[in-house]
């Protein structure tokens, strides 16, 4: 009986912190349109980098 009063109450206590985590994470997600910005240009970067002509060594 000791055991299983112990795991819930671990679990309670699992349950509480996932929460407070969860409600502190969701003030720091970045918005859409900052997302957006960075995947492309993070594809134009490497774009340029990849399709580019050589560069000379004259």
């Amino acid at each position: 009986m000791g055991r299983s009063n112990f795991m819930i109450r671990h679990y309670k206590n699992y349950k509480e912190q996932l929460e407070t985590d969860n409600k502190d994470n969701q003030l720091l997600k970045p918005t859409k349109l900052w997302a957006y910005c960075l995947f492309y240009g993070y594809l134009l970067f490497w774009g340029y980098i990849f399709w580019m002509e050589p560069l000379t060594a004259s």
